[in-house]
């Protein structure tokens, strides 16, 4: 991460899980929550939650090539499972 001050937020911390959602016509993010283990609660909506001193945050090795690869992966695999469900469908008409 060079030489950049990183905020110590959860949007910027390798647990933290984005939600999305879609609106309109397009993809948008909303708050996440915490998938660390040690973190109990159900819902941690709110990023100003440890106020930058969550002892827990640790730096996301996310790089905008990462997440790229991992959405094409995702849409790969939601692919297989149409293609499958397909199959299926056409199937039962014959």
């Amino acid at each position: 991460m060079d030489s950049q001050i990183i905020d110590r937020i959860c949007a910027n911390c390798k647990y933290h899980v984005k939600h999305y959602i879609i609106s309109g016509k397009h993809l948008t993010t909303t708050r996440g929550h915490c998938r660390h283990e040690k973190i109990k609660l159900k819902s941690n909506y709110s990023e100003e939650r440890f106020d930058n001193k969550c002892p827990y945050w640790e730096a996301t090795e996310d790089t905008p090539q990462k997440t790229k690869e991992t959405v094409e992966n995702v849409i790969r695999q939601m692919n297989d499972r149409l293609e499958a469900l397909l199959l299926i469908l056409t199937a039962k008409d014959k």
